[in-house]
């Protein structure tokens, strides 16, 4: 729960939501998840029912080549709650176009436009990962009951997709001045 935590923080933006963020009210809405290397998260093209934040390992995003291997029909559905998911070569499993790691967020995408999800997530850790789940049904009890809450979890996820995509434009900007 601790990355939970430190991802709300109360900040100034935050400060006058009145909600202090505790190990209970957090483990209320969220779930605790092992993962093991080369365990799918989730696929393309499945339903968006998760966010994931990751507490420690790595996750890849990858796409998929088209073609009729990555049929997600043999997968459970994605609501089921922590599911057994295969686990894929990850060299043979697509394209990796994004690795996560602790402290970082995937599912969000598609969770919050519900749309299926754009990528297959597998876990690339040897020694397995571990994230916090956190499901439609928890999403909007936590909604309803505890808005505060939601409302710093919403903004911690603002900042981390705000990092992210300065982590992304340095890197480019880096990787053009290593090729001149």
């Amino acid at each position: 729960v601790a990355i939970l935590e430190d991802y709300l923080q109360v900040t100034p933006a935050t400060s006058s939501l009145r909600c202090e963020p505790n190990s209970g009210a957090l483990r209320r809405y969220f779930k605790r998840q092992e993962l093991e290397n080369t365990q799918v998260l989730f696929d393309a093209g499945e339903a968006s029912s998760k966010l994931y934040f990751l507490e420690r390992g790595t996750v890849d995003l990858v796409v998929l080549p088209p073609s009729p291997s990555t049929s997600t029909s043999n997968h459970p559905p994605a609501d089921q709650a922590f599911s057994p998911r295969p686990r894929v070569p990850a060299a043979s499993s697509g394209i990796r176009i994004l690795r996560i790691s602790g402290g970082g967020i995937c599912g969000e995408l598609g969770f919050f436009f519900g749309t299926p999800q754009a990528f297959r997530a597998v876990c690339t850790s040897p020694r397995g990962a571990v994230a916090w789940t956190l499901d439609r049904d928890a999403f909007s009890e936590m909604k309803s009951k505890a808005p505060q809450l939601c409302i710093m979890v919403q903004t911690a996820l603002l900042k981390s997709l705000a990092l992210a995509d300065s982590q992304q434009y340095f890197n480019y900007e880096a990787t053009k001045r290593a090729v001149r």
